[in-house]
């Protein structure tokens, strides 16, 4: 038989019979078999290591998002096989691991060290969760248990069901130099961000804007499409007037305002950072939980297309001039980043606190100048060429204007500060 056809199992069959022979002819041996290595049974035993940062990233009413650096396969090489992830309203620990349930259609593991994330659906509001995890390599061999992370899902009602809850962290904030269609204001810097907060899953709607400011003023008109044509004055003001009306302490006081029909066109807005209310966030957080961990130039993967082609990552998750028909969805139309936050990318711009200005370099819990020409805004439009609906695209708006028909708002509450370290890969926070 030539040598090319003889597999493993059958090379392993002849070097025993060749052994045998050689007994039955009085021949000493001191061994017997191939003593080729690759032709031994693999002798790999060692599981992949434990994950031992195991974390809560973001928190809804029925699921919670979490995140782990990978463990590898053998030790803290390679690449695991496959993960099993479980949940319980109990403490887990090795005794009772069998009797958690499992989470449905985990991540296919990545290389040791790399950021992975996966959100666990289907639980019940207000309810305390535990979660731990194992991963096993492709012999077999099972990691020893994690550890177990716990929090509560945020409690049910028409406050709280559109909300994620954003858990503190530090991020790469701007785009690396070779990303297709950066700006030359993106540099990027570390920014470490050091309080939970809640974002809206979606845009304010044109029926929640009309709720609470009685009137709607939009161009595109829908009462699930996002809210627009309104100044960044009239932003802060629905923010109060929501605040108040769900029972939260307004977080903005507006003095000398001046109007122009139903729109505030200049005034002089103070932030009270320890108030409770609904507000706008800072850039920061605004691509903090855009990127939803992702470092590419969408929450869902790079760019390919620079104008209003087909750019199927953004096709994926958001409305742009290259498939909206030029004008704006009603919202949640596209698919959820990894947090469960929507329409991120395109549909409409969502104004941010920050006056808009250079990066001053890496930063905790960034603000923004105190004074300026323009407030910032992201995300990009309906009408956007591709790039300008990256995580890292930077634009601003004079903030008296009302008449753009894509620039809306996404609401935040400030949920309050925690111990609990940051790790050095990821972070966010902004006013």
């Amino acid at each position: 038989m030539p040598r090319a056809s003889i597999g493993r199992t059958s090379r392993w069959s002849m070097a025993l019979s060749i052994c045998v022979l050689w007994i039955g002819a009085g021949i000493a041996l001191t061994s017997c078999g191939d003593d080729d290595e690759s032709t031994r049974p693999d002798p790999d035993t060692t599981p992949p290591a434990a994950v031992t940062d195991l974390a809560i990233a973001a928190v809804a009413a029925t699921s919670v998002t979490l995140r782990w650096s990978a463990p590898g396969e053998d030790g803290a090489k390679g690449t695991a096989s496959a993960y099993d992830i479980r949940w319980s309203t109990t403490a887990i620990n090795a005794s009772n691991w069998s009797a958690a349930t499992q989470a449905a259609s985990p991540p296919s593991p990545k290389a040791a060290g790399s950021i992975e994330t996966h959100r666990v659906e289907g639980l019940a509001p207000g309810t305390s969760y535990h979660f731990a995890l194992k991963s096993v390599d492709d012999r077999g061999n099972w990691s020893l248990l994690s550890n177990v992370a716990s929090d509560t899902t945020a409690a049910s009602g028409p406050s709280q069901d559109d909300f994620i809850l954003v858990q503190p962290g530090a991020f790469a904030m701007g785009s690396p130099a070779d990303e297709p269609g950066r700006d030359s204001d993106e540099i990027q810097h570390q920014v470490a961000l050091t309080e939970a907060f809640y974002v809206s899953k979606h845009e304010v709607t044109q029926s929640e804007w009309e709720s609470v400011m009685g009137w709607n003023e939009s161009y595109f008109q829908g009462a699930n499409r996002p809210a627009e044509r309104f100044s960044w004055y009239d932003a802060v003001q629905y923010c109060n007037q929501r605040s108040a009306r769900d029972g939260y302490t307004p977080v903005y006081t507006v003095t000398s305002p001046v109007y122009s029909g139903n729109h505030i066109t200049s005034a002089t807005v103070t932030w009270n950072q320890s108030a409770n209310g609904y507000r706008l966030l800072t850039e920061a957080e605004w691509e903090y939980a855009c990127r939803a961990t992702s470092q590419t130039a969408f929450c869902n993967g790079g760019i390919a297309d620079l104008g209003c082609g087909n750019e199927p990552n953004l096709a994926a998750v958001g409305w742009y001039c290259g498939n909206s028909g030029g004008e704006t969805h009603d919202v949640g139309g596209k698919a959820a980043s990894l947090w469960g936050l929507e329409d991120m990318h395109g549909n409409v711009w969502e104004w941010c606190w920050d006056w808009y200005a250079a990066y001053a370099g890496d930063a905790t819990d960034p603000v923004g100048p105190t004074s300026g020409s323009n407030r910032v805004a992201r995300g990009g439009g309906c009408g956007s060429l591709a790039p300008l609906c990256r995580s890292a695209n930077r634009s601003g708006s004079a903030p008296g204007l009302s008449g753009a028909s894509d620039l809306g708002l996404r609401l935040s509450r400030t949920a309050g500060r925690t111990a609990t370290p940051v790790p050095a890969d990821e972070a966010g926070r902004a006013n």
